[in-house]
């Protein structure tokens, strides 16, 4: 992965298999005395209220709804993803709130959670054999870790669901088989719960790159050793 950090944005390559991808992240809210928070923030408005899949806003988010998030701090980032090679793209953002016990009177909150949301892939033509979901999800766990360094356990998505529980939809099955793929499992109502039409999902947070990055200072002023890692 290679980064380019800014004051408010961060931009990088990876790549997944034999795609290569670009992305983007926003962090926010942007400063006050940023020269460019009006044109940054109604780049950002522009671009998630134009997501457009099947005729309609992805998600039902709109500009207007998307100028409300932004100007109401509801984010704590904003990420894009985008093959450089085929027309496939993801893009989500970033909540930092307590929703698992939003609600709930003080003395049973357990403090916030980071929560990714308005997530979206549009792709135009045959999709890839690589998503670029995938990679955003790798992007942001990154940010949370190194640029916004909060000090979590996990990370967490929903997934709507419009059949009454237990009872899951044929488009959130697809979801949620999806996403554990990508290291998700489902959360017990008891842990996290929402709102009726929402399935918790949430996946550890890797420090694996961290441990890994310092071993290997460690090592490098001292006796050579034989080491062994597990893929």
């Amino acid at each position: 992965m290679n980064v380019t950090p800014t004051k408010t944005k961060i931009t990088g390559e990876m790549s997944l298999g034999n795609h290569h991808f670009t992305y983007e992240v926003y962090l926010l809210p942007i400063p006050d005395n940023h020269p460019e928070k009006q044109n940054i923030e109604q780049d950002l408005v522009r671009r998630l209220g134009s997501r457009i899949k099947n005729g309609s806003a992805c998600l039902g988010m709109d500009e207007t709804v998307a100028r409300n998030n932004i100007t109401n701090n509801l984010y704590a980032a904003v990420g894009f993803v985008k093959n450089k090679n085929h027309d496939d793209a993801a893009s989500a953002t970033l909540q930092h709130f307590d929703w698992c016990t939003n609600g709930k009177p003080d003395a049973e909150k357990r403090g916030k959670q980071i929560w990714i949301c308005d997530l979206c892939r549009i792709t135009n033509g045959i999709k890839p054999d690589q998503s670029p979901v995938k990679v955003l999800f790798s992007v942001f766990e990154k940010v949370v870790i190194e640029t916004l360094r909060l000090k979590l356990k996990h990370i967490h998505l929903m997934v709507k669901n419009e059949t009454p529980m237990p009872a899951i939809s044929k488009e959130a099955s697809i979801l949620v088989n999806i996403y554990k793929k990508y290291g998700f499992s489902v959360v017990a109502p008891s842990e996290c719960h929402v709102k009726d039409i929402y399935i918790i999902m949430r996946k550890p947070i890797s420090f694996r790159s961290k441990r890994k990055h310092k071993t290997k200072r460690k090592i490098a002023g001292g006796k050579k050793r034989t080491i062994r890692t597990r893929a």
